[in-house]
């Protein structure tokens, strides 16, 4: 899998000035989601989104390296609009949602680079094994007045890190894969303070 974070707000609110301390925000999962996008062919791609994406994040643009992301996916709520995948990905051949229901992130460094974006190095724990990964991340766009921060992410993993083959599935070889899975994470938190 490599789970992509491909989650893109509904809506994208107007910035405010930026906040001038940490804050701490709880992930809206009607509104966030991972996206992950897999190679299946030279040109053909399969796509998939997990929903109801959980955690919480502290934010400081003041110095992000104070900041922090802790989220939660659960497995369960994978989708790419072909139920039969669906069932196949999320059993025991594969990811295994059974045993192991959900995956993590979470942070241990934020920096912010010269362009603006950050760049979060953290764990990611999935179908039971623990990796280190990079996401980048565009600026957060907070919205105080509404209490509402929004960011999209992007990171590549490779599946085969994580214990994940389509060889399960398909031992025939008829189906091949890219072993690198591009991510797009898009998330929604609020501060009700």
């Amino acid at each position: 899998m490599l789970w992509i974070f491909t989650t893109i707000p509904t809506t994208i609110p107007t910035t405010t000035p930026a906040v001038a301390h940490a804050t701490d925000w709880t992930i809206d999962g009607k509104a966030s989601s991972v996206q992950f996008v897999a190679r299946t062919g030279s040109h053909i791609r399969a796509k998939g989104t997990f929903s109801q994406v959980s955690g919480t994040l502290n934010y400081d643009p003041a110095d992000p390296r104070g900041s922090s992301i802790s989220a939660r996916i659960p497995i369960a709520t994978m989708s790419t609009g072909v139920r039969v995948r669906d069932e196949d990905l999320k059993g025991a051949k594969y990811f295994n949602f059974a045993r192991y229901p959900n995956a993590f992130f979470t942070s241990s460094t934020i920096v912010r680079q010269s362009n603006g974006t950050y760049r979060i190095k953290g764990k990611l724990t999935l179908h039971g094994v623990s990796k280190a990964v990079e996401v980048f991340l565009e600026a957060p766009k907070v919205e105080a007045g509404k209490g509402t921060l929004t960011a999209v992410g992007t990171a590549t993993i490779d599946q085969n890190d994580f214990g994940l083959s389509l060889l399960q599935l398909h031992p025939d070889g008829a189906v091949r894969i890219n072993r690198a899975i591009a991510i797009t994470i898009s998330l929604r938190a609020t501060n009700f303070q």
